[in-house]
């Protein structure tokens, strides 16, 4: 796991656009049960290999700070993403 890193201390970058293609789908529910969402994005483009397809909006943002050789604690990677710039587009 990576060390935390201060918000206060990441500078602020030029916009880095990385689009993710919305591939979620509902599981077939059965008598006793409801559908459930099975959340799926995975990158658009070749300039960034996805680490498995992400499975939530938090996971998307830990790939792509692991693309980017940042560190993040549990709970700060959408807050980091947002200091850097990194501005996430989901296709439907």
């Amino acid at each position: 796991m990576k060390e935390n890193i201060s918000l206060k201390s990441t500078p602020p970058v030029n916009k880095m656009q990385f689009v993710f293609k919305d591939d979620s789908w509902w599981d077939n529910a059965c008598d006793c049960c409801e559908a459930t969402l099975m959340e799926c994005y995975n990158y658009v483009g070749n300039d960034f290999v996805q680490n498995g397809s992400a499975h939530s909006y938090l996971n998307i943002c830990e790939q792509i700070l692991d693309h980017l050789d940042i560190p993040y604690g549990d709970d700060d990677a959408e807050e980091i993403c947002d200091r850097i710039g990194v501005e996430i587009v989901i296709e439907y």
